[in-house]
């Protein structure tokens, strides 16, 4: 057990959690006695709506013959670094589709496909073979497997397909790009305006149809359900809430029915391992007074220490107060759930994924994409028992810089490089997400950049690249507060914050 998690537990009084109705002393508990009685108690889901595939076949006949060569191509391209042998391994990847298509097998067929335009975005250098770049080939590939999925109803690995489809397609676009006339290009600079044009109407097309499919994986899809993004926790007494893309993270459900009142009121919260866990008594400090009970779904992989790690920390805060743990649904590996909405009709869950969308939900999608290293409060996305808006979000100095650094003012080429450059997986979803972030924080800006220019110096006003948003509804109000208190700021206090100090104030 880590020692940070033992003293949590210690401090905690010895009947304050209940789990499944029992009084349970965690102060006397190892790690994983608490996780063990955890996992024990019922999943809390009444049927599972998720789409998951196993990806099973024998290996036989020629295409088995043809995928064992390139398996073997492949592993000593890998090894030794010779070209030869990766195009040899994308030749036996196409020649076992095609057998195993021609045989009927479409789910090996698909799956050699895929692994074919994998290895045409491997090469080191994207050449121009036979009139198309490889990234071209890459394409026909994944287009192949995207259709035979779609025949055989296997969303999620169209997704995993899809994704690596718009990379391809964003390679080929930045080819056709550099074409210049005078440059020794290699295709005319009509046709490759038209092939880049072609390719990048196309990339949108996916961008929006992994959107669709990334949540589809998870669950039915529920549009009446707000969303709550990572690092966020969200309170509803009406409205269904929900969240996906749980893995290593935690969605934690508290509900209670205060006396006389029809529905419960719920609160939803997305814990990574960078959440700070104290934010729990945030959400649960806004509640209504009363019984509190709890559902747990995530930290799907019990081997993986970030996931057990996490929900530990989640159960020893929620041992910091009177709750009663009912349901949890943990440790499950790729069978887990990942997405889940809660109906304070009567605090029940379903697996599903909340579509309730805006622009400031994509761009708290990417919040978490942009943060820096180390562990941040949870934030407050909404509560719906006092408003039906979402409460805008403060993008700090770091984030802020990242925009205007590696974003803001860039077109779609270098911001895909920048994606690429930072290591961020799931391109398209990344670059979705992004331009939601993007699209919020250049309209709050230049709201109130135009009143910063009416009343202050223009070199306080030339600073503002480098402060601190707001952005999303009545940004324009919190930024203008946030504004004057950075205006009355003495010397120490810019020194501390940070920020750059003007040359006159």
């Amino acid at each position: 057990m880590t020692k940070g998690v033992k003293h949590s537990w210690a401090n905690a009084s010895q009947n304050t959690l209940l789990v499944g109705g029992k009084a349970f002393d965690v102060a006397q508990a190892t790690e994983d006695e608490i996780l063990a009685k955890i996992k024990a108690l019922p999943g809390g889901f009444s049927d599972r709506t998720r789409i998951h595939t196993r990806l099973s076949y024998d290996i036989n006949g020629q295409g088995g013959v043809h995928e064992q060569k390139a398996y073997e191509a492949e592993k000593a391209y890998f090894s030794n670094g010779d070209l030869k042998d990766l195009g040899l391994s994308i030749e036996e990847y196409y020649a076992a589709a095609k057998a195993y298509e021609d045989a009927g097998d479409l789910m090996p067929a698909a799956n050699m496909y895929s692994l074919a335009g994998q290895r045409y975005l491997t090469y080191p250098k994207n050449a121009y073979v036979n009139g198309h770049f490889y990234s071209e080939r890459a394409i026909a590939c994944f287009d192949r497997a995207i259709e035979l999925h779609q025949r055989q109803g296997h969303s999620d690995f169209m997704y995993r397909d899809q994704d690596k489809l718009y990379e391809a397609l964003a390679e080929t676009v930045l080819l056709y790009r550099t074409q210049q006339p005078d440059s020794g290009a290699v295709v005319p600079l009509d046709e490759a305006l038209r092939k880049e044009n072609y390719y990048y109407q196309r990339m949108g097309e996916v961008s929006e149809a992994v959107v669709a499919t990334a949540r589809r994986i998870q669950g039915i899809l529920d549009k009446s359900a707000a969303r709550v993004e990572q690092k966020e926790f969200g309170i509803s007494d009406t409205q269904p809430i929900g969240t996906d893309n749980v893995s290593q993270c935690v969605a934690l459900m508290v509900g209670c029915k205060p006396d006389g009142a029809d529905n419960y009121t719920v609160a939803l919260a997305h814990i990574d391992y960078e959440t700070d866990v104290s934010g729990i008594r945030q959400m649960i400090g806004a509640m209504p007074e009363g019984k509190k009970q709890v559902r747990i779904v995530g930290a799907r992989f019990d081997q993986d220490a970030k996931s057990k790690n996490n929900l530990a920390r989640v159960v020893a805060e929620l041992a910091l107060h009177n709750v009663d743990i009912i349901s949890s649904s943990v440790h499950q590996g790729d069978y887990g759930a990942s997405a889940v909405v809660v109906d304070p009709k009567d605090f029940s869950i379903k697996e599903a994924c909340a579509m309730g969308d805006s622009r400031l939900a994509r761009a708290a999608c990417a919040h978490p994409l942009l943060t820096s290293d180390g562990m941040h409060p949870m934030r407050k996305a909404f509560d719906f028992t006092h408003s039906d808006e979402r409460l805008p979000i403060l993008l700090d100095a770091h984030v802020v810089g990242k925009i205007q650094s590696n974003y803001l003012g860039q077109g779609w080429a270098k911001r895909y490089k920048e994606m690429k450059k930072a290591g961020l997986t799931d391109l398209a979803l990344s670059g979705h997400f992004i331009q939601g972030m993007l699209d919020e924080y250049r309209e709050a800006f230049n709201a109130i950049h135009t009143y910063a220019q009416e009343r202050y110096a223009k070199s306080f006003v030339d600073k503002m690249p480098s402060f601190p948003l707001y952005i999303g509804p009545n940004a324009l109000t919190y930024n203008q507060q946030l504004l004057d208190c950075i205006v009355g700021m003495s010397k120490q206090e810019w020194s501390q914050s940070g920020l750059e100090l003007p040359a006159q104030r």
